[in-house]
């Protein structure tokens, strides 16, 4: 956690940041320390993090390397954002989205509903499915 107090953002590079898309528990930390970030994985990484209902950094960051589909102009992008950071207080748009993100991340609700519609249903479904 200290790592996370005593720095700005984060860069998060991905095991694989190619095709297919894979997020790992990586690109999670600085949701759950309220860190912004940006990340180093295949395009689309970031629309995905979205589309799970999380928060990015457009307000801060150059977020358009997430559509680059090669890679080292994708690169290019993310060095540029990261010799343009002020280092300052955070504004209260990202304030708001980093707390934003910690609560969605630590909502057992949700996670309990995903794990429902996620793993569960698919399973039950499957076996229902087999037998037929």
């Amino acid at each position: 956690r200290r790592w996370y107090d005593t720095t700005w953002s984060s860069l998060v590079i991905e095991t694989l940041v190619h095709q297919p898309l894979f997020l790992s528990e990586k690109i999670f930390k600085p949701l759950a320390f309220y860190h912004p970030f940006q990340v180093v994985a295949a395009p689309g990484a970031l629309c995905r993090l979205k589309s799970l209902g999380f928060e990015t950094y457009s307000n801060v960051f150059d977020e358009s390397y997430d559509e680059v589909e090669n890679l080292d102009q994708r690169l290019d992008i993310i060095i540029d954002n990261l010799r343009s950071i002020e280092l300052k207080s955070y504004d209260s748009l990202t304030v708001d989205k980093l707390n934003y993100n910690r609560h969605r991340f630590f909502n057992q609700q949700l996670v309990k509903e995903r794990i429902v519609t996620e793993i569960i249903n698919p399973i039950i479904d499957y076996v229902e499915n087999s037998r037929r």
